[in-house]
């Protein structure tokens, strides 16, 4: 009997050395050890001899609102606690919306201002300063919404400052003003297989200096920051400074406390405590006073350069409420839920309940079915089915056992959503899609819903404390629906009941706008999308000359009958000063944003970057290929003397997210080795208990 113990002990402490291995591995491999697709969370550098801690010593985030535009100014404050000089990496969120035009470094008292750059001409700027030993920072654009900021050269114990200002847009829907400031980042998962090194992968710019990207997402490296857990996330102060240009009933904030104060028309708001832990979205709504809330405007900015004598038009319409009030009599609804890793914790609860919902409120003279997705593809009903109490119950029990594993392999369940359908003319087909959106793959699902979207549309509901914004409005967008957010437990029977009273209820479609006595501008979009219930009409216009008066129709079908409305564009810029002559930035971030959709679509991809670049370049916008870049013309290291040690600074995990451990390929051997570790736990035990039994006998 002890030799059968000693067996099983051995044996069992085989198994647990081959699971702390595996648990190392999964959360400490290169890239180049990982050969298929998982949820990538890095926490080392490859060359883990010149890996040195880095740290974001304090941020700082200051908003202005006037109107529907914001200036933020967002202060990173770079510390250097090691012996030796350092250059620090962060990948940081902002909001999808952000045209960033500004960066400052700032050392002791000295300001030094950047310039905008091609996005190579910037990164060889930038690396040569770098090697010679200068002070420097750039700024790059990964994402809509994701950035990476480098510092190089930060002396041992000392610390650096960048400061860098954007633009980005309020959001007005359903009669409340909102803005959502990223504080951190989900994790994303990068599908497909690890690309082989080769001798050009070193100019990927990544972390990684041997990088070459994986098969879907060539740019993996840039976009996977380190984490630290929820308990560890850096700390903010936010300050929100608001002119609404209407009087306001409230201010409030779903994700944190607040204060606020007012003088006259200016709201400020700030924390209530000196800071918050950067591990969730700072979320914030103000309310119109009942009957104030703005049905139509037009924004005039009028600018004039050494080169040019632009006119820029902001339009924002609001139909009556009045339009909307028939409702929908047949609908199908194919309701679409993420189970992978990154829903973990609170986030799954929130889909599930926002599901449950959906399905309760179906009537039997709708259709609908239920999928879901991690690593594999499952489909509750192999087609739509009636949603009699039968149906709905048995989607109801389904949906409540479901539990969050695995990967985020979005693309299998886009295509069981939208593809092969046969749609009945008499019925309003819509695809309710609830995901955090942490993929690395966005311009791969985008270009599918493309394809494949024929009559459906997409809503999308953006899931957990840090979701990915851009990836739901830009899916929601292609996919000519609407797209919401879910950050809370309690925000999901408000949230979601707003969102079915949207669809249960005709749209606007086929909306144009005709201008009359003045000359066409460039429009964007160019095609406005089909319009909801609670969601106004935004577009922005440019003329290459100055403009006098005219008149814009706006006009759209709804329920068979054609509707419109008149706006007055007067002689002399309106309310451009409420909006700080930002306009013309807005216009060109609109106009960059439908170049790049028309590279999804198969434009010609040497025009389409050369106008995007000439185009950012000219607004100062940094972009896909423009970038902002610092120089300090004082050398201070001697490049000589040692390497310069690189470290990427960590992002928090999200709160709420109990994901401890990379999902994916690599999880379902995780999985197997614990199970084993606690089955011959369990034998062990059972022979011990035995062993005590006989020796009593």
């Amino acid at each position: 009997m002890k030799n059968h113990l000693a067996s099983a002990a051995t044996l069992c402490l085989v198994v647990m050395c081959l699971f702390a291995h595996h648990r190392a591995f999964a959360s400490q491999s290169t890239f180049n050890e990982i050969q298929s697709g998982t949820l990538l969370l890095k926490t080392q550098l490859q060359d883990s001899n010149n890996y040195t801690p880095a740290s974001i010593l304090d941020t700082n985030v200051n908003i202005t609102v006037n109107g529907m535009l914001t200036r933020t100014r967002l202060t990173q404050t770079f510390q250097n606690d090691s012996p030796h000089w350092l250059e620090a990496v962060y990948v940081f969120p902002l909001p999808d919306s952000a045209r960033v035009d500004k960066l400052r470094m700032v050392i002791g008292e000295k300001v030094i201002e950047s310039d905008i750059q091609t996005r190579k001409k910037a990164r060889q700027t930038y690396e040569a300063a770098k090697n010679t030993g200068n002070k420097a920072s750039l700024l790059e654009q990964q994402r809509a919404n994701l950035f990476t900021s480098r510092v190089a050269n930060i002396p041992p114990g000392k610390k650096i400052e960048i400061e860098i200002e954007f633009q980005s847009l309020v959001r007005y829907l359903d009669g409340s003003f909102s803005l959502n400031f990223p504080l951190t980042i989900t994790p994303r998962y990068i599908p497909g297989h690890r690309l082989q090194h080769t001798s050009s992968a070193a100019e990927n710019e990544s972390y990684n200096a041997t990088a070459a990207g994986w098969a879907s997402v060539t740019d993996a490296d840039e976009i996977t920051p380190p984490t630290v857990a929820a308990y560890d996330a850096p700390t903010t102060t936010i300050v929100v400074n608001i002119e609404a240009g209407l009087p306001l009933e409230s201010i409030s904030s779903e994700s944190h406390a607040i204060s606020t104060e007012q003088t006259g028309d200016l709201w400020r708001v700030s924390l209530t405590g000196k800071t918050i832990a950067m591990d969730r979205d700072f979320r914030l709504n103000w309310h119109p006073v009942l009957g104030q809330s703005p049905h139509a405007a037009i924004f005039r900015e009028d600018r004039h350069t050494d080169t040019d004598n632009d006119s820029f038009a902001s339009i924002m319409l609001m139909p009556p409420q009045d339009l909307f009030d028939t409702k929908t009599t047949m609908r199908e609804v194919v309701f679409v839920i993420d189970t992978s890793g990154s829903m973990q914790g609170d986030s799954i609860v929130q889909a599930r309940n926002a599901l449950q919902i959906g399905i309760d409120r179906l009537t039997e003279q709708d259709t609908f079915n239920v999928i879901e997705f991690d690593n594999d593809t499952h489909t509750l009903f192999t087609t739509e089915v009636d949603a009699t109490p039968e149906n709905k119950r048995r989607a109801l029990t389904w949906v409540s056992s479901l539990s969050a594993d695995g990967g985020t392999e979005i693309m299998g369940a886009m295509n069981a959503a939208l593809s092969g359908q046969h749609h009945n003319e008499q019925r309003i087909r819509q695809v309710i899609f609830v995901t955090d959106g942490s993929v690395g793959n966005e311009d791969e699902i985008f270009q599918r819903i493309q394809q494949t979207i024929k009559n459906s549309r997409l809503f999308t509901i953006g899931i957990g404390s840090a979701p990915n914004t851009w990836f739901m409005r830009k899916a929601a967008e292609l996919g000519r629906g609407s797209y919401t957010s879910i950050s809370t437990q309690n925000d999901v029977s408000d949230k979601m009941l707003q969102l079915f009273n949207k669809l249960e209820r005709p749209v606007l479609t086929n909306i144009s706008l005709n201008w009359s006595g003045v000359s066409k501008p460039e429009l964007y979009p160019a095609t406005v999308p089909d319009l909801y219930a609670g969601e106004p009409v935004l577009a922005d216009a440019r003329w290459n000359h100055k403009i006098g008066e005219g008149q814009l129709t706006i006009s759209g079908a709804h329920a068979g009958q054609q509707w419109q409305r008149r706006l007055t564009l007067g002689a002399k810029p309106a309310a451009s000063n409420d909006n700080k002559g930002e306009l013309h930035k807005r216009w060109a971030k609109r106009k960059i944003e439908s170049l790049e959709d028309s590279l999804l679509f198969g434009g010609d991809r040497e025009s389409i970057t050369n106008t995007i670049t000439t185009t950012a370049l000219n607004y100062n916008l940094v972009s896909k290929y423009t970038s902002l870049v610092a120089v300090e013309h004082i050398v201070e290291r001697d490049p000589l003397a040692a390497p310069l040690p690189t470290a990427a600074v960590p992002s928090a995990m999200p709160f709420g997210d109990t994901m401890a451990l990379p999902q994916g390929s690599l999880d379902i051997g995780l999985r197997l080795l614990l199970a084993i570790a606690f089955s011959l736990m369990a034998v062990l035990f059972s022979l011990a208990t035995l062993q005590q039994v006989r020796s009593h006998e």
